[in-house]
This record gives structure tokens, sequence and C-alpha cells, in this order.
């Protein structure tokens, strides 16, 4: 029973998503999202997904159908984005030496100008492709 109500939701929310189109601006916050989405699965060593995936939540799931073979990038360039963070610069004596801000530094890096202007760039390469 449980596995029919699970796959009417996934279906509607499927039939949604092919059902509607997204405007710039929308789009352009997909990708940011699922960028963000990735960098904070990458930090928690994916850990963040599993946590979705038991709670059964979809959130990030319809991305892919805006998204198309732009998904793939915005993964990449969101992993990208975490693997290359950096512990805290402070002296060796300071409490706070090795430790890090990943977990925020993905959330702000989902209103970086430096995100922001991926995702027009892909926005103009996507609309292109219609």
């Amino acid at each position: 029973m449980k596995n029919i109500f699970l796959f009417g939701i996934l279906f509607l929310l499927a039939n949604f998503s092919f059902g509607q189109k997204l405007d710039k601006k929308q789009w352009i916050n997909f990708y940011k999202e699922y960028a963000t989405y990735r960098c904070l699965c990458e930090v928690t060593d994916n850990k963040v997904e599993q946590y979705l995936s038991t709670k059964k939540d979809v959130s990030f799931s319809v991305h892919s159908e805006f998204l198309g073979t732009y998904i793939e990038k915005a993964d990449s360039i969101g992993r990208d984005f975490a693997k290359n963070m950096r512990p805290i610069q402070v002296d060796k004596e300071n409490d706070l030496f090795g430790m890090n801000t990943n977990f925020k530094n993905c959330l702000l890096f989902y209103k970086s100008k430096s995100l922001d202007s991926i995702a027009k760039k892909s926005y103009q390469g996507f609309s292109k492709g219609r």
C-alpha cells in the first residue's frame, strides 16, 4: 500500500513537472538549488541525500526534469566547490585551528555571484537547445 501511495505521488510530480515550463528566473533558481544541494551532499559524504531518501523527501528529484542534461553540470559544480573548501585560517594555537565552515559555505555558495553567473550562462545554453 505504501509503495502504491509513493508511486502515485511520484507520478503526480512527474506529470506536474512535464506539464510545467519554468521561466528564466525559476530555471536559474532550480540550477542554483541543485548545485547547492550537491555541495551539501559532498560535505556530508552523501548523508544529506541518504537522509532525504529515508524521509521520503523528493525535494530535489524534480530538478532533473527541468534542468535536463544541465543537472550533471550543476552536480559537478556543487561538488567541486565543496572539494575546494579549506579549513578556517587561524593560528595553530587557536581553538578553531583545523575547523571548517563547510555547511555555511555551501549556503553562501547559493547566494554567490559566481554561481549566479554560471547558472545564467547555463540557462543561455539550455534555452538555445530548446
